[in-house]
């Protein structure tokens, strides 16, 4: 089992509590020139920073006056700045790769904007119902319903044999039939 945290920056052993940091430590003087912006809920990681969605703009003039190499990556109502390289797909990767898992007998499930390059990556991409617009549109499935509920229904769908076994059965149709309607 390995858990892909802070947007695919961190991957981690819950048994052996090992963690591996795939990204790179925030830099001091973003920190605190994001802070001196006058942005009050920073959440910060070992590599990643996240704050409202509101702050957007604040943050992509201090990443460009610092001039560092780091991404502004929304995530519904919030966004934050990760290492430029690192996504979700990134974690999902070195993951996949550890559990020696073929790419094609995943399924990444996900709601927001930063879970497109996980589905990409995975045989099988879903977005569940109350996902943002282009997550779906970029997925290969939409569940039925949202959120938990929505995950229940994959799960339920792979136990009693009835989710496609790949995302070549699904791929590129829309319906809402074909469709079936966060790792």
């Amino acid at each position: 089992h390995l858990i892909v945290a802070e947007n695919g920056g961190v991957l981690m052993s819950p048994l052996t509590r090992i963690e591996v940091v795939l990204g790179r430590k925030p830099p001091a003087r973003l920190i605190r020139e994001l802070e001196n912006s006058g942005i009050r809920d920073l959440t910060v990681g070992r590599s990643i920073v996240s704050a409202q969605g509101n702050d957007a703009d604040a943050l992509r003039q201090v990443v460009k006056r610092l001039n560092i190499d780091w991404q502004i990556v929304p995530n519904r109502h919030d966004v934050m700045i990760l290492p430029r390289g690192i996504d979700k797909a990134t974690g999902i990767t070195a993951a996949l790769r550890e559990l020696n898992v073929p790419f094609e007998k995943a399924i990444a499930i996900g709601d927001a904007e930063n879970d497109a390059a996980m589905l990409r990556v995975c045989g099988l991409g879903v977005a569940v119902a109350d996902a943002v617009p282009y997550l779906k549109e970029h997925s290969d499935l939409v569940t039925r319903q949202g959120a938990g509920r929505g995950l229940v229904e994959i799960v339920s769908q792979l136990l009693d044999e009835s989710l496609p076994t790949s995302a070549t059965e699904r791929r590129g149709d829309h319906s809402l039939e074909a469709r079936s309607s966060n790792l």
